[in-house]
């Protein structure tokens, strides 16, 4: 699950190189959100504030494969791993993966090689995380 939220102008500040423009693009996202992660999970009152809305749930009456993964998240960022396994299984693996993607990022950029399998793992791991979501949810609506 490769998120990269980064306009390409304001990569291109930094780079002229479309494959390492996505690399820092995955990079400097991939620590937004765990930065993120790590400020919102110790302020209880900032997660109160976010909204319980599932479309996918109020429109099919069923949870859908993503439910759980915020509040896994949330609860592996403040350390409460238990918790964070029962919300979702796949919130603590897409948790590992969002900060398995800064070194990896970092690796890509300073070696061209490097970056080709970085990316190849990145997608292969991003698909296994969305098997693994599906699978998840087809047992809890089972």
């Amino acid at each position: 699950m490769e998120f990269a939220i980064f306009p390409r102008w304001a990569l291109s500040k930094i780079t002229g190189d479309r494959q390492k423009q996505i690399h820092w693009n995955l990079l400097l996202t991939n620590l937004m959100i765990g930065c993120v992660l790590g400020i919102v999970s110790h302020h209880r009152s900032i997660v109160d504030m976010i909204p319980g809305v599932c479309l996918f749930q109020t429109w099919l009456s069923i949870p859908c494969p993503g439910c759980g993964v915020t509040t896994s998240l949330l609860a592996f960022a403040s350390g409460n791993f238990g918790a964070a396994w029962s919300a979702n299984p796949a919130g603590a693996v897409l948790f590992g993966f969002i900060w398995l993607q800064v070194p990896l990022r970092m690796l890509a950029l300073l070696d061209d090689k490097a970056a080709v399998q970085v990316s190849t793992a990145s997608k292969l791991f991003s698909k296994a995380i969305l098997l693994g979501m599906i699978t998840i949810w087809l047992a809890r609506i089972l």
